[in-house]
Formats: structure tokens, sequence, C-alpha cells
């Protein structure tokens, strides 16, 4: 699908290997870090999803000034 979007950055029919995906990601992610330099806590937020739990969610409630509900809220209801 990658190789058939229209991703800046990313040149038509590249995307199929894991390296031109990991090359563009990094890019990508530098050029979204440079756009908000200066930015960051009020227009941009950033963690890793490796990151613990209550870590991310405790940034992503100073970032957006409300608590959430944090929890598994997509779970399949029928077995």
């Amino acid at each position: 699908i990658l190789t058939e979007a229209d991703l800046p950055g990313l040149p038509p029919g590249e995307g199929q290997e894991d390296q031109q995906l990991t090359t563009w990601f990094e890019a990508h992610l530098q050029r979204v870090r440079q756009h908000f330099a200066g930015r960051e806590g009020r227009s941009f937020v950033e963690f890793a999803l490796e990151e613990d739990d209550s870590v991310i969610r405790d940034r992503l409630e100073a970032f957006l000034g409300i608590p959430l509900e944090w929890g598994h809220h997509n779970e399949t209801t029928w077995t």
C-alpha cells in the first residue's frame, strides 16, 4: 500500500523493503521535529510507545490540559 501512496519524502515505488521504510520514517520524524522546534509542550507532544502507560498518560494529560480515562476501550465484546 505504501508503495502506491503519495507520501512526502517516500518516492513512488519505494517502501516495500523494511530499510526503505525505516529510512523514510526517520527522515519524516526529523522533519516533524524541526517543524515544531521550540514549540514542544504547546503544539507538539512526542512519546514512545515503549514508554510506561502512566508516563504517556501523564504527558498527554499535561499537553491537553484534561484528565484522560485510560484503559482498553476497543475490547471485543463477543467470543
